[in-house]
């Protein structure tokens, strides 16, 4: 179980980092189409071909609409299923978006339902 105080910092810092990161280069795809989908969209692939770069292109397109977590940061270890609810609170203080972008959430044993709940809430 990881504290709010601790989570926001993460969240906030990695907000900073990815929304910094150079955009790589432009992929030749429709962003617009899964952009305006009201369906969840999966980014799924092997490891180092380029996933998170694309989520990086899909957050310019966003502006500041999205909030953002990265689970492939070793400041959540410890972060379990009941830290969903602390994480969504805490997005919902920095920005009530829609657009929600998650990287490497396979890492959480349950992510699926946290996943779907937000869905249906949004």
């Amino acid at each position: 179980m990881i504290n709010e105080y601790d989570l926001d910092f993460v969240v906030s810092d990695q907000r900073v980092l990815f929304s910094s990161r150079a955009p790589g280069v432009l992929r030749q795809i429709d962003f617009d189409i899964y952009l305006n989908s009201e369906q969840i969209v999966i980014v799924s692939g092997v490891r180092r071909c380029g996933k998170s770069t694309l989520l990086r292109q899909f957050a310019d397109r966003l502006g500041n609409d999205f909030v953002y977590a990265n689970f492939d940061d070793e400041r959540l270890l410890h972060f379990e299923v009941s830290d969903f609810s602390t994480l969504l609170t805490l997005w919902h203080k920095q920005n009530a978006s829609r657009n929600v972008i998650i990287d490497e959430i396979q890492n959480i044993p349950q992510w699926e339902r946290f996943v779907r709940r937000i869905h249906d809430a949004l």
